[in-house]
């Protein structure tokens, strides 16, 4: 759900919503342990009376919320109400002290508010100290694989079917060609017959010396296509014909102190050539001429493309 009205009550109760990426929803990782927690729960309770579990279920949430979390070192009561709630033990021991010092409402406010921002401060302090611990764990074992477009790989198949044995079956389904990706941890693979996006934990390479003929052809398709694209890259020119064949000023004048020098060295070589007179004079016809009044012209330090004198 991502609504305009979801939004905005996010925005009201300043909620920062995330997304997951497919098939690896990482970013629900305290939904999913709270969830863990209360079904573990339920379990040692209940026992063999599984069909009134939801009976139970305000009991279960009211002692796990009482219960002090290892990460942020307060339990859910603390940090939402500012004080812990009496339980019935409490109430039948005698230890409750709620009816002790009893307060104005103004002063009760205040102190309450100083208590949720000390709370709130050392719990800060404990989860950042705790999520760099985890971090360390996870680095750890973290292997991060990096894949180029045109790689075979297997998909990882959790997907079990009637009359299979989850232990017996191979646990890769392929191959697969990679043919795009969205980052360096989101990949699109492609088979026969559909693509879908996928994230790099559930992939691996494909190393088998034999491959199907079907994938061969794909990646080969895949490969030129890609080639194409870089080759249009490479030679594109920023400059069009009509700017080469544009009038502009010579290069060089007769006035030009070094047109002095070239005109020396020219004279040295002013023999005629028989074979370039005969080029020469079988150019000046009028559909070679541009051709010719092109190596003439200033064109601006751009590409110099040779006419047929050259």
């Amino acid at each position: 759900m991502d609504g305009n009205l979801v939004r905005q009550l996010c925005e009201l109760l300043q909620i920062a919503k995330t997304r997951t990426t497919p098939y690896h929803p990482s970013s629900n990782g305290q939904v999913e342990r709270y969830n863990r927690t209360i079904l573990q729960t339920i379990r040692c309770f209940i026992k063999s009376k599984q069909h009134n579990w939801d009976l139970f279920l305000q009991q279960l949430v009211g002692a796990v919320r009482a219960t002090h979390n290892s990460q942020t070192g307060f339990s859910a009561n603390m940090m939402m109400l500012g004080r812990e709630v009496f339980q019935p033990i409490d109430v039948i021991l005698g230890t409750s002290n709620w009816n002790v010092d009893r307060k104005e409402v103004q002063q009760y406010i205040k102190d309450l508010v100083e208590n949720l921002n000390r709370v709130h401060d050392i719990a800060r302090d404990n989860l950042k100290a705790s999520q760099e611990r985890q971090k360390g764990i996870y680095d750890l074992k973290y292997n991060q694989n990096m894949y180029n477009v045109g790689d075979v790989v297997y998909k990882l198949n959790q997907a079990t079917k009637v009359g299979q044995s989850a232990k017996l079956k191979s646990p890769w389904k392929g191959p697969y060609l990679i043919t795009a990706w969205r980052s360096p941890v989101l990949y699109k693979i492609k088979d026969r017959k559909t693509e879908s996006w996928i994230h790099h934990d559930r992939i691996k390479l494909c190393e088998d010396r034999e491959l199907p003929i079907w994938i061969k052809r794909m990646r080969n398709q895949l490969m030129d296509q890609t080639m194409d694209e870089e080759t249009n890259e490479i030679y594109e020119c920023p400059i069009g014909l009509p700017d080469i064949f544009k009038e502009n000023t010579n290069v060089m004048s007769s006035s030009d102190p070094l047109m002095s020098h070239f005109i020396g060295d020219a004279a040295i070589v002013s023999a005629p050539d028989p074979l370039v007179s005969h080029t020469v004079s079988n150019s000046t016809s009028p559909e070679n001429k541009a051709l010719i009044d092109m190596c003439e012209k200033n064109i601006n330090g751009h590409l110099h493309v040779q006419c047929i004198c050259c």
